[in-house]
């Protein structure tokens, strides 16, 4: 009997130990949600985009980060990446391109369109 409440305990013990480990994990390893803008230089859709961010002020409501895709591989990679997880081809991503930490937004339309409703939220 006192064999088996001394497994018990141990058993919580480890048990708690655990959650204890994966929330720390959480809170502290694993990346935010974060919205990303994917751009190239000579895009004039991104251009658009910009212009609106600008004119609407949206970095003042909004936390998001820009990168530009034409002159960095590693960019260039993570868009093909996110663009694998949308199950959308990777030979034809339209910019501008947004990620908001579960869904991708291509084109100018949807881009805008996402930002709109952050934006009025």
């Amino acid at each position: 009997m006192r064999k088996n409440l001394k497994y018990k305990v141990i058993l919580s013990s480890i048990l708690f130990a655990l959650s204890l480990i994966g929330a720390i994990l959480i809170l502290f390893y694993l990346p935010a949600k974060q919205i990303i803008i994917f751009y190239g230089d000579s895009c004039s859709h991104c251009a658009s985009l910009e212009e609106y961010l600008t004119q609407n002020k949206a970095s003042e409501k909004i936390n998001f980060v820009r990168k530009e895709v034409s002159n960095s591989p590693e960019n260039s990679q993570q868009l093909a990446d996110l663009a694998k997880v949308c199950n959308l081809p990777t030979d034809n991503i339209a910019l501008p391109f947004v990620w908001d930490g579960n869904n991708c937004y291509q084109g100018e339309q949807s881009a805008l369109d996402f930002f709109k409703k952050k934006i009025s939220d």
